[in-house]
């Protein structure tokens, strides 16, 4: 015989399944309430067309990139200085070659001796060089929303590309690993008691003995605990020596508003570069002794070709891509973003022509010691070493000084226990020596190697 009691049951059943589940929708588990809105190719660019729809450069995110300089990477096995003329590029090499051919009677001689031995005879590797055409810094990269931003909005994903603007290079860079984060969404527990209770008086055949009224009462008790995660990639670098892509993602609650740094690294001069070249004398020349000028054969001098970069600025053209979230209309006051109306901007932001180096920090100052005749500059003093004639230059103001100083004592014609010979011109009048700076930042021309003439 059936169960007739189950059978009536069966209803109150049903009830307990719906209320689990309706009890089960957490806004959580959601990234947002509705069906989404996606509003595509809503970009800027400050040199293309004018926008017809009144938004400015105000309402669009931004990406701004600079860098500031940090000392050389220790690199001792490759040093440039222990090297010599071998670590130049090729274009640094063809330069002082055709300088070697222009100023010296014997220049095939005189490039054996530069790449032989040093001009006293010693055989330590022959004359040390430099050249300083790569530029070490840490690069900062800093994205920002619209200033008209609204409390909620939130940068959900970036790219960033970098790309020199007059073909400079990175490298010396160390490319970190692809940081992908876990964000714990929610842990969703349901714990559900549900309990019906009844009375039936169902209508049996036949003969019933005592009451035919009975009690049916059903109760479930279910608990249930999930946790829900999102895997996300918060940074990723793509660099190569032509660009620097940076890409950012985010999930729940996290805004890419922020600074990315990517240290060391080095920003290579083009080949075309303006350079200029000198003979560095040390910062730690002695020219005095107890305020008495030393013989010039007393005087102990390692001087070194160097060729610098003359000053000129380092810019960068950058694009954003981004992915905005925006809530929509009253939901925007909810902090949780499963309750949220959610449209989404998705757009690019072209920031051409940014200055990642200054110009003054892409040339290390460099001084030289000028002779004045009458207040009459006639050209910087100049040494001579191994058969290359250039500018005596210096690191610092100090030492330039000090030079200049003990030329104004001794008029000097050579320099050093090897004799290096100084060049200067001659010229009746009131005559004095002065440190100036070899590269302001105004001129970016060279003053012209090997035009003096022996005093």
């Amino acid at each position: 015989m059936p169960d007739h009691r189950l059978n009536l049951l069966r209803p109150l059943t049903s009830v307990i399944a719906a209320a689990t589940l309706l009890s089960a929708c957490h806004p959580e588990q959601y990234r947002w309430s509705s069906e989404l809105d996606w509003i595509n190719h809503d970009s800027f660019n400050p040199v293309g067309v004018a926008r017809t729809d009144g938004k400015t450069r105000d309402d669009f995110p931004s990406a701004r990139v600079f860098s500031y300089s940090i000392k050389k990477p220790a690199d001792p096995a490759s040093s440039t200085a222990d090297k010599g003329v071998q670590s130049l590029s090729d274009h640094g090499q063809q330069a002082y070659i055709e300088s070697i051919a222009k100023a010296s009677k014997k220049p095939t001689g005189d490039l054996q001796a530069l790449l032989k031995k040093d001009s006293d005879g010693s055989g330590k590797g022959g004359l040390k060089f430099s050249e300083e055409d790569e530029l070490y810094r840490t690069l900062v990269i800093s994205i920002a929303k619209a200033v008209q931003a609204k409390p909620g909005d939130r940068l959900m994903r970036v790219v960033v590309q970098v790309t020199p603007c007059d073909n400079e290079r990175f490298t010396g860079y160390t490319v970190p690993a692809t940081a992908i984060t876990l964000q714990d969404i929610a842990q969703v527990q349901n714990t559900v008691t549900t309990s019906v209770t009844g009375k039936f008086s169902p209508t049996f055949t036949g003969k019933v003995t005592g009451g035919a009224e009975g009690d049916a009462s059903l109760s479930s008790v279910s608990q249930g605990t999930a946790d829900i995660g999102q895997q996300y990639e918060s940074l990723n670098l793509d660099i190569s020596p032509d660009r620097i892509v940076v890409i950012r993602e985010s999930e729940r609650g996290v805004d890419l508003s922020g600074n990315v740094i990517i240290t060391p690294i080095t920003v290579a001069l083009p080949e075309n570069a303006p350079m200029d070249a000198g003979v560095l004398i040390p910062s730690t020349t002695s020219f005095f002794a107890s305020a008495t000028p030393l013989a010039a054969n007393k005087i102990s001098v390692t001087p070194a070709l160097v060729q610098y970069a003359l000053p000129q600025p380092v810019y960068v053209d950058v694009k954003l891509r981004y992915q905005l979230r925006v809530p929509d209309g009253d939901s925007r006051k909810y902090y949780v973003e499963g309750k949220q109306d959610v449209y989404i901007r998705s757009g690019e932001v072209d920031e051409p022509h940014q200055l990642l180096i200054p110009a003054r920090e892409v040339s290390a100052k460099r001084y030289r010691v000028v002779h004045l005749v009458d207040e009459k500059s006639y050209g910087a003093v100049q040494i001579t070493v191994n058969g290359i004639r250039n500018d005596a230059v210096f690191d610092d103001y100090a030492t330039a000084s000090s030079f200049a100083a003990w030329m104004q004592q001794k008029h000097a014609t050579t320099l050093g226990k090897q004799g290096y010979h100084l060049a200067y011109r001659s010229a009746a009048g009131t005559e004095r020596f002065e440190a100036q700076i070899a590269n302001p930042i105004a001129t970016v021309t060279s003053v012209a190697s090997g035009a003096g003439a022996n005093k």
